[in-house]
């Protein structure tokens, strides 16, 4: 039984490190606007920013289990709504338990992230619409 448990850790341990190396290769090379601030087993952190309204940080830390438990996942944002942070981390979670034993890091979090960040508002670049130009005219 122990040699098992230390075969399931040290596969994990391998997973998680191709896991670690595949965040560095995207973030430099594949996902616009992010910046891979801290990449080890025990956090990974990652700056996404579209603009400066469209700003997140995703930290990243690995169970002991893992994969076969999901991963554990914060989402914080000087910019937006702890609603929308606290929504996006649930589908996020939901998203990561559908795929339990196989790697979560990437297939669960960051497509959902980016979509939602691209088809948000961004009240910092958004063009004034008629009645907000009508309103500030009568001011």
């Amino acid at each position: 039984m122990l040699i098992f448990q230390s075969l399931v850790v040290v596969l994990s341990m391998g997973l998680i490190d191709d896991e670690l190396q595949e965040v560095g290769k995207l973030c430099q090379h594949v996902i616009s606007g992010s910046r891979l601030i801290s990449c080890v087993r025990s956090m990974v952190r990652v700056e996404i920013r579209q603009t400066p309204f469209k700003n997140i940080i995703v930290l990243i830390q690995f169970p002991e289990d893992y994969p076969h438990s999901s991963l554990l996942l914060e989402l914080k944002s000087k910019t937006l709504s702890d609603k929308l942070l606290d929504g996006l981390t649930n589908v996020c979670e939901q998203e990561a338990k559908k795929i339990l034993g196989k790697p979560q890091m990437w297939i669960n979090c960051y497509p959902v992230l980016l979509e939602t960040l691209t088809k948000m508002h961004d009240p910092t670049t958004a063009p004034i619409t008629r009645g907000a130009a009508v309103a500030q005219a009568s001011r």
